[in-house]
């Protein structure tokens, strides 16, 4: 049975199918195999250090200006442990140490294909251009693509980085169909983030499908400017193939 794909209904609003589709990578096509709040506290415990701070805390602090200070991985963690115990008003100096615990871990990178995630990759990528556009750590995100073995599934793999620009500048949107020679309205960019993904997107004129991350996320599908599609699931893109 061939594939369906997803030009067999959605058209944008100028009546045209995409000839591209550019994913994001975290919660969009993966998730950790592990509770963050576990590997948090299980990183406290191996460095001997009393946990100040959780998997939220550090999501908190995440942020492109952090990542463009890191030299490293392990530095990146670093920087992000030192963010939260100067929130939390506690001496930073065992920053170091807890870091090394998370990545030594792994579960950063001990990721899982979303639910459909993997077959909607294999149905799409027979007739359609595929690119990745993520934010983060190039180091860190390119272990999750290697642990999904996506690798080859992309024709353009983007990380976003200070030189680059981080989603949503339009940069790394532009750096990707650059590499797939499609023009912004021939594409069509799937992502968890409304800020990132949907802004970004439509910043370059192209379409989007929102899959919000959250429940709480989902008041923003109002907000200007809208996607163009909002689902619950990767599963719901079969309302679209």
């Amino acid at each position: 049975m061939a594939p369906q794909t997803i030009g067999a209904v959605y058209m944008n609003n100028s009546g045209m199918t995409p000839q591209t589709i550019l994913f994001d990578l975290d919660l969009t096509l993966c998730q950790p195999r592990c509770a963050p709040d576990k590997l948090v506290a299980e990183a406290f415990d191996r460095a001997n250090v009393n946990q100040y701070c959780t998997a939220a805390d550090l999501s908190t602090v995440e942020s492109e200006s952090l990542a463009a200070d890191a030299n490293s991985e392990l530095d990146y963690y670093r920087l992000c442990f030192e963010a939260t115990a100067q929130q939390t008003g506690v001496d930073s100096e065992d920053a170091l140490g807890v870091a090394r615990a998370y990545q030594a871990i792994g579960g950063h990178s001990d990721v899982e294909f979303l639910p459909g995630a993997e077959t909607i990759l294999s149905d799409l990528k027979e007739g359609y251009s595929l690119g990745l556009v993520t934010n983060g750590l190039q180091e860190i995100q390119q272990q999750k693509v290697n642990t999904l073995g996506i690798d080859g599934v992309f024709d353009a793999v983007v990380f976003a980085t200070p030189e680059i620009g981080y989603k949503p500048d339009p940069a790394p949107f532009r750096r990707a169909l650059s590499a797939l020679e499609t023009a912004p309205e021939n594409a069509l960019h799937i992502g968890d983030s409304y800020a990132t993904d949907v802004a970004g997107a439509h910043a370059i004129g192209t379409d989007s499908i929102w899959i919000p991350s959250a429940p709480s996320d989902e008041g923003q599908a109002d907000t200007v400017p809208e996607p163009d599609r909002v689902f619950n699931s990767l599963c719901d893109l079969r309302e679209v193939l």
